[in-house]
């Protein structure tokens, strides 16, 4: 699986203009996902059509070797969700990057802990979050002034970093590139489009996995007996609807697996 690059003191010391600007030569100047602008989370939200869209934004240094490697396989997702589709079923998702080096006050706010990291949610949830971490760095700031003027006189403590990531991780969610196997652009799309079918739905995808074997272990039960009249078409049918529909990868491929041997045999 890809590794990650820590950027614990990465962000804040390499920040400055002479170390992150992506030259014209640079194997990071040409992608096909949207850039963010000026340290502006609005420069890729605003690619989102309607508020419903989901963002998908890849946190990155280009000097980290992962994001090296995984860069490749970024673009040809990239390509597939930033390309229009007028005749293919999926989630309107917008694929962005922000390079880390150069806006690290963003990846501060976002919580970037490691390269690549990528986050998965509507405009507003980019927003929200976005909002919290500022209101978190205020609060750290405030703290750092009052402990140097040696007083906290007319200066009430306010611990809400518990609060402020507890309601960041609810709103939006990271993607580990780390955790993904296998290592190809069909994986990460995947992945991606179970994320955002998931986080639509609001419902666990371990009890739709759960909701889906139980309903299929019921169903088999008489879909089998092809012998009756509509079985066998109803239950290709219904086979085709979770291979096309299901918000789970498993799901999918399990009943692709079934149409095929069906088919075949």
């Amino acid at each position: 699986a890809f590794q990650v690059c820590m950027s614990v003191g990465v962000i804040l010391t390499l920040g400055s203009p002479a170390h992150g600007k992506v030259s014209e030569t640079d194997v990071w100047a040409k992608t096909a996902a949207k850039e963010v602008v000026g340290g502006d989370i609005e420069s890729v939200l605003k690619f989102a059509k309607n508020e419903d869209d989901m963002i998908f934004l890849m946190a990155y240094a280009s000097w980290c070797p992962h994001c090296i490697q995984f860069r490749p396989i970024f673009e040809k997702v990239a390509e597939h969700f930033n390309t229009p589709r007028f005749f293919t079923k999926g989630p309107n998702v917008v694929v962005g990057r922000v390079h880390c080096v150069d806006y690290p006050d963003l990846c501060n706010q976002l919580r970037v802990s490691g390269y690549p990291t990528g986050f998965l949610g509507n405009s507003d949830a980019f927003r929200t979050a976005v909002e919290l971490g500022k209101q978190q760095e205020a609060e750290k700031q405030a703290q750092k002034e009052a402990e140097a003027n040696e007083t906290k006189e007319g200066y009430e403590e306010v611990d809400s970093s518990e609060n402020v990531e507890e309601n960041m991780h609810s709103s939006l969610e990271t993607i580990y590139v780390s955790e993904i196997e296998p290592e190809t652009p069909e994986r990460v799309i995947s992945v991606i489009e179970d994320a955002v079918l998931r986080t639509k739905s609001g419902l666990s995808l371990h009890d739709l996995e759960v909701s889906t074997a139980l309903s299929f272990s019921y169903m088999a039960l008489s879909a089998l007996n092809f012998e009756k009249t509509g079985a066998r078409s109803s239950f290709l049918k219904f086979q085709h609807w979770l291979m096309e529909s299901h918000p789970s990868h498993d799901c999918r491929g399990g009943a692709e697996d079934i149409i095929q041997a069906i088919d075949y045999n």
